[in-house]
C-alpha cells in the first residue's frame, strides 16, 4: 500500500500476514471458532474471541486474560491481579481489584454519571468520596481530611486563584504566600508570609530579579 506494506491472505487457513516497511511484521488467522489469532514481531501472541474476550501470551510464556461478563468484564493480569468491572442498570460503574497476598493498592472504584459521584476503597479499607456539584466545583473527602476544588478559584483552603480585569492572576496559598503573573507573561512578583518580596521581569535581553532591593541579572546568551 501506500505506507509501503505488504500483506498477504490465504483464504484457505485464513491466514493474514503483514509486513511493514520497517520490517516488522504479524500475522493473523481466524481460528476454527471464530477468534483472532494473531502473532507479533516480538513473539507476542493476542487471541481475540467473537465476543471480546482475550488472551494475550508474551514470548517468555506469561499470559493475561480479559473475559467478557454479561455486565462487563474480568481481567486477571500477569502479576497475579484480578480487575473486575461491572455496569448496573442505573450507570453505575464498579471496577475492584483482587491482588496477590502482600500487594496492596486501590480496592474498589464505584462511579455513578447519574449523581456525579465516585467512591475509591483502597486497600487498607479507607474510603475517599469524590462527588462534583452543579457548579463544577469537586469535593474529595477521606478519612481524616476534605479538600473542596472551585473551577474558578482552586483548592478551597489550600490554593487561592484569582483573575483580574487586566488580565493579571494571583494565586494565594494557605502559608500567605502570594504570586503575581503580569497579563502578558513578563513581569512575576512574589510574596512570601515572613514579607520578602521578589520580582522577576523578562525582556529581550533577559531576566532581572529584584529580591528584597537585591538585583540579580541573568542575560538569555
Amino acid at each position: 500500500d501506500s505506507r509501503g506494506r505488504v500483506i498477504e491472505h490465504n483464504p484457505m487457513t485464513g491466514s493474514t500476514r503483514m509486513a511493514g516497511a520497517d520490517g516488522t511484521s504479524q500475522t493473523t488467522t481466524r481460528l476454527e471458532d471464530g477468534s483472532f489469532r494473531a502473532v507479533l514481531v516480538d513473539g507476542t501472541e493476542i487471541v481475540t474471541a467473537p465476543n471480546g474476550s482475550q488472551v494475550v501470551t508474551g514470548p517468555d510464556g506469561s499470559s493475561a486474560e480479559t473475559t467478557v461478563t454479561g455486565d462487563g468484564w474480568v481481567s486477571r493480569r500477569e502479576d497475579g491481579t484480578t480487575v473486575t468491572s461491572s455496569t448496573a442498570g442505573d450507570g453505575t460503574t464498579r471496577v475492584a481489584y483482587d491482588y496477590m497476598a502482600g500487594a496492596g493498592g486501590i480496592s474498589s472504584i464505584a462511579r455513578n454519571p447519574g449523581d456525579g459521584t465516585m467512591q475509591v476503597v483502597l486497600g487498607n479499607s479507607d474510603t475517599i468520596d469524590i462527588s462534583v456539584a452543579e457548579d463544577g466545583s469537586i469535593t474529595m473527602a477521606g478519612p481524616d481530611f476534605e479538600r473542596t476544588f472551585e473551577p474558578g478559584s482552586g483548592i478551597a483552603g489550600r490554593i487561592q486563584t484569582a483573575l483580574a480585569d487586566d488580565g493579571s492572576s494571583t494565586v494565594s496559598t494557605a502559608s500567605g504566600t502570594t504570586s503575581m503573573v503580569s497579563a502578558d507573561g513578563s513581569t512575576m512578583t512574589v510574596e512570601s508570609s515572613d514579607g520578602s518580596t521578589a520580582i522577576a521581569t523578562k525582556d529581550s535581553e533577559g531576566v532581572t530579579v529584584d529580591v528584597d532591593g537585591v538585583t540579580y541579572t541573568y542575560a538569555f546568551n
